[in-house]
């Protein structure tokens, strides 16, 4: 009742009453509790999802993952085989409990799918946003769809950040079940780590050093990162671009203190002679061509993932961060009563609420950022902007408490998140309909081919060639691998040794009856920097990224391609890359070209 009185006192103050916007603008989310309109938001969510489950067709990155986790053992998982990949070890880890309680791939998608609606049922409780935007936020394209659909490491970060995220705007400090978030959110991917990082951070201000005073729960979280860094630290033959720019950045630390290694020779430099050409050379920027080429880079960082308006999504950062400077950070008072209902404990955090995304925008612009990683930083933008909006109780308080200035910001601020999410949500339908149209991938639609010709059969014997990485996702459909110039594991193994160009001469050698090109060419939204820059074409004579064209060496020593089987990564309004898997057979097989069947790009 005191506080009731309290505002109305600071409204009569001013002389008129505050003009009011429709209640979904304005009502917090603390001053409602769980109703009817949650549990609609919810299940009509869950249906969204689950329409999306059943018509995805898995991609290579979530059949590599999951046959990983099954190919190896906790040691060498952990010891070995997750310096190759880049990432921290809690989704491997994860992924090799369920098999080990003997869930399928497909049961193993829809139990993403299932920690992925706690996390929107977590943000449609507790995050202080208007009604309106939390009803909306569920359905943007990486919440509904890149990071629930697509199972891959993402979609257990929200379920980490938005708790951590509550937990923070608390007014009782908990530095160990904050810990028990953080901890496990380094060891996912970078892109985590970073958040992870920046939330600590965040605690560290925002709780006066109590997290530092807390000796179990700094030791557990320093515990936690040690083993992030263990694991994602890339090996001296990484072959992938993430790892290679980090290997690139240790070297240069290291040449600074004084250190000098000699690493591995790499096939890279190795002559392959046998092939019909050399790998395309990549040209390397300098000088004002190299600061523009990051600043543009920086600046897609920042509006990839919220919009293709980017004059819209840059205007909504820079708003979040004035919001963030010139509100008020919260005292950690005690819950306090507005209108009869509760709001929600706790407050803003000011500045240092920034630091889970700004901490991602910095290092993002100098690490390699796909379409398919922006989601992370859509939820990293989510949890600032958790850790940052006002509090409910100024929300009504009147003009004396909050200035008209504060008041306007935090109102365009509703209205451009808004606007921010209806685009998504039209992305969210397009993929959602293109997924029902088409595969995501070709893995099920080429397994499907050759079992039908015999392969995987017993007594078989079939000699097949796979090459490049996207030919392992048909391995999700065998229990093998199929492919005899590749190691006998499914999962794919980066490493500078499994180039597997450096074998077309040994496999023709073999007559293979079968040989899978598991190719790609880049879509509209290959790059993030496309909103930013015209599109670069693709190099004249490299058709689905055949960098060696070994397709053409095969063709010139008695193969055709006989059935080409795509799918589209899809990516906002459109796609990121073409997905294709090329069969190619002896020309003296009974099936001619004229007879070839193909799914047309």
């Amino acid at each position: 009742m005191a506080v009731q009185q309290q505002v109305f006192t600071s409204t009569a103050r001013v002389g008129r009453p505050l003009r009011r916007w429709p209640t979904a603008l304005t009502t917090p989310a603390a001053a409602q509790r769980w109703g009817l309109g949650e549990t609609i938001i919810l299940v009509l969510w869950c249906a969204c999802v689950a329409f999306g489950v059943v018509q995805h067709v898995p991609w290579s990155d979530e059949a590599q993952a999951w046959m990983l986790a099954g190919g190896v053992s906790w040691k060498t998982l952990f010891v070995h085989s997750l310096h190759y990949e880049g990432t921290g070890g809690l989704w491997h880890a994860f992924l090799k409990v369920l098999q080990f309680l003997h869930v399928s791939f497909d049961g193993m998608r829809w139990i993403v799918a299932a920690i992925q609606a706690a996390a929107v049922a977590v943000l449609l409780r507790f995050a202080p946003f208007p009604r309106l935007v939390r009803w909306l936020l569920p359905f943007t394209f990486f919440l509904l769809y890149q990071d629930a659909v697509v199972a891959r490491s993402y979609c257990l970060f929200a379920i980490l950040a938005f708790p951590a995220a509550a937990l923070l705007r608390s007014a009782r400090p908990r530095p160990l079940l904050l810990v028990l978030l953080l901890g496990p959110m380094a060891n996912l991917s970078v892109h985590a780590a970073l958040v992870s990082g920046g939330m600590a951070l965040a605690a560290l201000f925002h709780w006066r050093g109590r997290l530092l005073r807390s000796i179990p729960a700094v030791a557990l979280l320093l515990v936690f990162w040690a083993g992030a860094i263990a694991t994602m630290l890339p090996a001296a033959d990484i072959d992938y671009a993430a790892g290679n720019n980090i290997q690139r950045s240790i070297a240069k630390i290291e040449h600074q203190v004084g250190i000098h290694k000699t690493g591995p020779a790499s096939l890279v430099h190795q002559p392959m002679a046998n092939l019909p050409m050399g790998p395309v050379p990549v040209h390397e920027r300098h000088g004002i061509h190299s600061f523009l080429n990051k600043l543009i880079h920086t600046l897609a960082v920042i509006t990839y993932p919220l919009s293709v308006y980017r004059p819209l999504a840059l205007l909504l950062v820079l708003l979040v961060i004035l919001q963030a400077a010139t509100g008020r950070r919260a005292p950690n008072a005690a819950p306090l009563a507005v209108h009869g209902a509760a709001t929600f404990p706790g407050g803003p955090l000011g500045i240092a609420g920034l630091m889970p995304y700004l901490l991602m925008v910095v290092v993002f612009t100098s690490l390699y950022l796909a379409p398919r990683h922006a989601g992370m930083v859509l939820t990293g933008f989510v949890t600032t902007l958790w850790l940052t909006w006002p509090r409910a109780t100024e929300a009504f308080a009147g003009t004396a408490r909050r200035p008209g200035f504060s008041l306007l910001l935090e109102r365009t601020t509703t209205v451009l998140l808004v606007l921010t999410c209806a685009v998504q949500i039209t992305w969210s339908f397009h993929a959602l309909r293109s997924e029902h149209k088409s595969p995501y991938s070709p893995g099920k639609l080429t397994a499907d081919y050759l079992k039908s010709r015999g392969v995987g059969a017993a007594g078989s014997g079939l000699p097949i060639a796979g090459f490049y990485y996207n030919s392992i996702s048909p391995l999700l459909y065998f229990d093998h691998n199929i492919y005899f110039n590749q190691p006998p594991h499914r999962y794919w193994y980066w490493s500078t040794m499994m180039r597997t160009y450096g074998t077309v001469q040994e496999a023709l050698a073999k007559h293979p009856a079968f040989i899978i090109m598991g190719g790609f060419e880049n879509g509209h939204d290959a790059e993030i920097t496309r909103d930013w820059q015209p599109v670069t074409p693709p190099a004249p004579g490299i058709t689905l990224n055949d960098w060696f064209s070994i397709t053409g060496y095969f063709e010139q020593n008695g193969y055709h391609a006989t059935h080409v089987f795509c799918g589209r990564s899809w990516m906002r309004s459109t796609y990121a890359e073409l997905l294709c898997d090329t069969v190619l057979e002896p020309a003296k097989a009974n099936l001619q070209p004229s007879d070839a069947s193909s799914v047309t790009p």
